[in-house]
């Protein structure tokens, strides 16, 4: 039995970070195309982001991300 008000685990807490983490790089997947589209916006406090092991589709992607001065690059 649950008590209103209790500490329990939220669906929406369990994805934020990859919530964020979507919206910081613009990820715009679309798997019956094989394509990824990214838009990617940095924060200063962030210089540098790696994502590993990102399924789209059939493929399996390393994309790196990082700031050079005020522009985004990734590879």
């Amino acid at each position: 039995m649950q008590y209103i008000g209790a500490n329990v685990p939220q669906a929406w807490a369990a994805g934020s970070a990859f919530m964020l983490t979507q919206a910081l790089l613009g990820f715009l997947p679309d798997a019956p195309r094989n394509k990824l589209y990214v838009d990617p916006s940095l924060p200063k406090w962030l210089p540098d982001l790696t994502v590993q092991d990102l399924r789209v589709g059939k493929h399996k992607l390393d994309i790196r991300f990082w700031r050079e001065g005020e522009q985004p690059r990734s590879r």
